[in-house]
């Protein structure tokens, strides 16, 4: 059992290594071709007790805008990206960073459009439509399950009414919505997965995702 290692500091990282890949062979079915991953911060502020946190540290780390456009522009004009993920846990945790690169996205005006993942209580109607001028067309969350007492179990810190608004939102900026659901907590019981589906229906995401809840150690 190794040392916990200290952090890198994600303002060091080299340029991602696109020259050692067949960049024109990947794509993501939901937004196109010419596809990559991108990645603004490293961990995450909430504390769900089914996530394994441990593979990314403690806390929010993040990469400068600069850094990350300097990322971006590098891609697109040496390797055709189009379309790409922003990889983060909660891309709008840091709201402040999350609307520099849409002003600095909007001012580029790239043919590039993008996805990203976030909480449904960390979006806003201004921050929406900034992130939609920017290029944003998909937007992932985990809603998890289907009532507010299964939330509560897992720490999830949102309600289901939370969730509702921050999907009525991003259905009203016009951004698609692929929404993850887990299946079998230890405390679960069938009522929860006929909760999941009904609420499903109810937020109506463009995309539903259904998965199995497996348990990690540390978790």
């Amino acid at each position: 059992s190794n040392a916990e290692q200290k952090p890198v500091d994600m303002e060091q990282l080299p340029l991602p290594a696109f020259h050692l890949l067949p960049m024109h062979h990947y794509h993501y079915e939901l937004l196109g071709d010419r596809f990559t991953l991108f990645e603004m911060t490293r961990g995450c502020a909430s504390n769900c007790t089914f996530c394994l946190l441990k593979t990314y540290g403690t806390g929010v780390r993040k990469k400068s805008v600069d850094r990350l456009m300097e990322e971006i522009e590098y891609g697109i004009r040496n390797y055709g990206i189009r379309t790409a993920y922003f990889m983060d846990l909660e891309f709008t945790v840091l709201r402040k960073q999350a609307v520099e690169l849409c002003r600095r996205l909007i001012e580029k005006s790239w043919n590039f459009t993008w996805c990203c993942q976030t909480r449904l209580d960390l979006v806003d109607e201004e921050l929406l439509g900034l992130m939609k001028r920017a290029g944003c067309r998909l937007i992932h969350s985990g809603i998890e399950a289907g009532s507010d007492e299964v939330l509560k179990i897992v720490d999830k810190g949102i309600t289901t009414r939370q969730i509702e608004e921050g999907m009525r939102r991003i259905h009203a900026a016009s951004i698609q919505t692929a929404c993850f659901f887990m299946i079998g907590f230890p405390e679960s019981s069938g009522k929860d997965m006929d909760d999941i589906v009904r609420f499903a229906r109810k937020v109506n995401p463009t995309y539903a995702l259904f998965h199995i809840t497996a348990p990690y150690p540390g978790t």
